[in-house]
Parts: C-alpha cells; sequence; structure tokens
C-alpha cells in the first residue's frame, strides 16, 4: 500500500473493494538495499460489510383502503452507506413490479389489493441481487365506491297512490337487491298509525316484473336481512319483502296499501346485496311521494362505502313535476342533508338557476329544472356513512304536495379527471 511505512495505518473502507488480507512486515532496514532484516510479519483478514439501510420516510400506513378507478404513489425514503448506491425492488404478492423509490399505483380493477413490499439496498454488480436490504410493506385493500342502500318514509294520504322508489344499476354484470315494504312493524319502533297491510312490486322501465304481499318469515330472507344490516322482522307480519337478481339498467319499486285506500306511514328500503369490489353500482337512487309537515315529512336515507369522499347531486323537485303530470306538486320544496348524528350538512330552499348545478344535472343525465323554479338542489362530497335528505316545505309557504327526492353518484357518472 503506497506511502503505509509507519507503525499505524487508516484504511478507509469506502466501498466493498477494501475486503482482503493485510499484512504489517517489521523489520530493519538495510540501508544498501532497501531491503528489511530480521524481520516478523502480522496479518489480518478485513471483509467489508455494507450497513443496512434505514427507512427515513415511509409514506403509507400498513394499511390502506383506495376505490376501483383511482391511484396512489406509493413511496418510501431511505438513507445509507456513503459511497454506495441504493437500489429499489417492489412487489405485488411476491411479484416484482417496479424499481424506483416510488410506485404509482394504478387501482384499476380489484385485483389491485394485496400485500405491497419494498426491498431497499445495495445492488451487487457481478449477481444483480440486493445485499443489506431492508423491507417495508402495506396491506392494500380495494373497494367499490357506491351508493349501497336507499330507504324512503312518508305517510299514505287518501288520495296518495304510492310510495315509489327509483334507481339505476350501472355496470355489464347483473346486481342482487333486498327490496321490503314496512308498515307494521314500524309500530315497534315508535312510529305511529304504520301503515297496515303495504303490498311491494317491481317494475323494469315501466314493465311489471314482481310483486309480494307479505314476506312469509322465509329462512332464505332473513339471511338476506342478515347479510343487508336489515332490522328484523316478526315472522308472521305483513311486512313485504323479497330478493331479485337485476340486470344494469333502470327499476321502480312501488309500496301500495293493500287495502285500497288505507292510510299510514310506511317505509320503502332497497339494499344492495353484493359490495364486492367487481360489484356493479348504483347510480341513481330517487323516492316520490306526498310530504307534510312532522311525521308526514318525505323522508330518504342512503348509505355511502367509499375509500375516498364521493360526489354526489342531490335534489328535492315539485314545481318542475308538473309538466311531468303530477297532481299537487310542492310548491316551495326545501332539501336538508343530515349526517347519522343528526348534524345538518346541507340547507338549500332553491337551486336559483345556478349554472354549475346545470352543468352538473346535464353531467349526470338528469332532467332539467324549469328556469327560475323554486325546487333545491345541492352538489356535496361525502365519507363513508348514513345519510338521510328531507323533503319538506319553505317555512311560510304550502306545507303538503308531492316531491321527488334525488341521489345522482357523480363519480360514478362523470368520473374526476
Amino acid at each position: 500500500i503506497a506511502g503505509a511505512e509507519g507503525p499505524t495505518y487508516t484504511l478507509a473502507a469506502n466501498d466493498p473493494a477494501a475486503a482482503g488480507t493485510y499484512t504489517m512486515e517489521v523489520g530493519y532496514l538495510d540501508p544498501d538495499t532497501g531491503e528489511l532484516l530480521g524481520s516478523t510479519t502480522s496479518e489480518t483478514s478485513i471483509s467489508v460489510v455494507a450497513a443496512e439501510p434505514t427507512v427515513i420516510t415511509q409514506a403509507l400506513p400498513p394499511s390502506l383502503k383506495l376505490d376501483v378507478g383511482t391511484s396512489t404513489a406509493l413511496s418510501v425514503g431511505a438513507e445509507g452507506t456513503a459511497g454506495l448506491a441504493l437500489a429499489y425492488i417492489w412487489r405485488h404478492d411476491g411479484e416484482i413490479i417496479a424499481d424506483a423509490p416510488t410506485y404509482t399505483l394504478a387501482v384499476n380493477d380489484p385485483a389491485a389489493a394485496g400485500t405491497y413490499t419494498v426491498e431497499v439496498g445495495y445492488l451487487d454488480p457481478d449477481t444483480g441481487e440486493l445485499f443489506g436490504s431492508t423491507t417495508s410493506e402495506t396491506a392494500i385493500s380495494v373497494v367499490t365506491a357506491a351508493l349501497v342502500n336507499l330507504s324512503a318514509r312518508t305517510r299514505l294520504q287518501p288520495g296518495t297512490s304510492s310510495l315509489t322508489l327509483g334507481l339505476v344499476v350501472g355496470g355489464s354484470q347483473s346486481k342482487s337487491l333486498l327490496l321490503r315494504g314496512i308498515g307494521p312493524t314500524l309500530a315497534n319502533y315508535g312510529v305511529t298509525q304504520p301503515l297496515l297491510r303495504p303490498s311491494l312490486s317491481l317494475y323494469a322501465t315501466g314493465v311489471f316484473r314482481q310483486s309480494v304481499l307479505r314476506w312469509g318469515g322465509s329462512s332464505v330472507l332473513l339471511d338476506a336481512f342478515a347479510r343487508a344490516g336489515a332490522f328484523s322482522l316478526p315472522l308472521d307480519s305483513d311486512d313485504s319483502a323479497f330478493t331479485t337478481e337485476v340486470s344494469p339498467g333502470a327499476y321502480t319499486v312501488q309500496l301500495l296499501p293493500l287495502d285500497g285506500g288505507a292510510t299510514g306511514i310506511a317505509l320503502i328500503e332497497a339494499y344492495a346485496l353484493d359490495t364486492s369490489p367487481s360489484s356493479p353500482p348504483l347510480l341513481n337512487l330517487s323516492v316520490l311521494s306526498t310530504t307534510g309537515p312532522g311525521q308526514d315529512t318525505l323522508i330518504a336515507g342512503f348509505v355511502v362505502r367509499s375509500a375516498a369522499p364521493r360526489r354526489l347531486l342531490i335534489r328535492v323537485i315539485g314545481p318542475s313535476l308538473a309538466p311531468y303530470g303530477v297532481a299537487n306538486p310542492l310548491p316551495f320544496p326545501r332539501l336538508t342533508l343530515l349526517d347519522e348524528k343528526g348534524a345538518i350538512l346541507a340547507d338549500n330552499l332553491g337551486w336559483s338557476d345556478r349554472p354549475e348545478l346545470a352543468a352538473a344535472f346535464a353531467a349526470a343525465g338528469a332532467f332539467p329544472l324549469s328556469p327560475g323554479s323554486t325546487d333545491a338542489a345541492a352538489v356535496v362530497e361525502l365519507p363513508s356513512g348514513a345519510y338521510t335528505v328531507q323533503a319538506s316545505a319553505v317555512p311560510g309557504t304550502a306545507p303538503s304536495g308531492a316531491a321527488l327526492i334525488e341521489l345522482y353518484d357523480l363519480d360514478a357518472l362523470v368520473p374526476r379527471s
């Protein structure tokens, strides 16, 4: 080693080439030949090991939920031995997918779910393998963001034909639904004057498909109630319920009093039974009936399931129903959106011809509202949870009339750029 002629030698292990056998020969210098005389030798073997890289930033939690159709950057920062370049290997369920500090994951389908690991180390130029490495890991689950159920409650009055629920199924596969028309069992939850004998019918684009008068206490329906998280019904009750498979398209469900002009408070419900990431989404939900003050208010409940806040268009329509033949529409409707704790999230007394709302109507495929109408509408962003929309009258105006509540999943209908 050139220049190393003293009793001490400082070894700088800057790279793996510093490894090897080091010897020190001690003796007497022959001034004529420059050779050592009467010498002895001491020897040591030195190996060089790179320090394990240290992960200093981890952008992901141990687990992460993502919506189908979104993307996210998985990134890791590390520091290691000076003079040695770090290398990265990303794996999805053990399969190598990338070799950079950052990997952008595009969640195009449910198969994107799984365990993602990044191994950080030093690249051996001879073998192409990493040495001195460390590994960081995250588990990713994938959900299909969607509206997963809708319910509506109101009082059926004399002359009120029905409580009508509408829904639109997207995608390309069939969807399994649980539909219920509840009347007498509402008394168990403090509702006075429930509708005693509700009947329930399903229509596909106006064509009759199925009807039921009593649910009958079947084990199949009991299992469906449990899967949907729906409250139980007495085995001998006169409430209505059935399950059905529907193809993509538009459907209406009508709740009618079995006894002609019978009156009372009724609840209509639609639950998506298949909520896997590959399940087709519910794109649009609506309910049409008469609303009034107090217990007669038309109330729609819905549940959002999403990893990220979901954009929804919500409308409460009264005056603009008249051109479609709806009698006695509510002249001044009010839209009130509440979360499951009862906190008011939106309160709209009229859409006021706002251009951004008109653009949302067109993007969602919703029918246009009459210019200058007093119908109510709002675009909101909602995280996963349960919500209710109340269709009531603006204070000081006619308290009763026909109203339509509509929900549109804008993120499913018009994906964000």
